[in-house]
């Protein structure tokens, strides 16, 4: 499994120049490797080209708020996974102390490392109610 983990730049071209590298090593990973791409994106527009760009790769990924911490209203950390389905479930952390912690709350995910578990662990995201499950 490679895992990417990223916090993307302020300024838009800057952000759109990362995603283009990022993309670019996508590319060269083999369609069977399972791979998680997460972090900051610092993409404010929901329509921006870099979250298209990732969407368009890498399937839609959920968008739960998580900034700013103490009243989350924009999603700018997001979690992707490839096989999409492998992504079972996705929620922003929130609690006293993630909101002091960070001006971001912690994102949580739930993902499916081998095609057996996977049937395992989906039952059990369905089971609980503390998780926002992932269409």
């Amino acid at each position: 499994m490679r895992v990417i983990v990223t916090h993307l730049g302020l300024w838009p071209a800057e952000r759109r120049y990362q995603v283009k590298k990022i993309l670019e090593l996508l590319r060269q990973t083999p369609a069977t490797e399972r791979v998680v791409v997460l972090g900051d994106i610092n993409e404010w527009m929901p329509l921006g080209r870099p979250l298209r760009w990732m969407h368009a790769l890498l399937g839609r990924s959920p968008a739960e708020r998580s900034f700013p911490s103490r009243w989350p209203l924009l999603a700018l950390d997001r979690v992707w996974a490839r096989p999409r389905h492998a992504l079972l479930a996705l929620k922003a952390h929130r609690s006293p102390l993630a909101a002091l912690a960070s001006d971001h709350l912690p994102v949580k995910a739930i993902i499916a490392t081998h095609h057996a578990q996977l049937a395992a662990q989906l039952q059990a995201v369905r089971k609980s109610p503390t998780v926002a499950r992932v269409a």
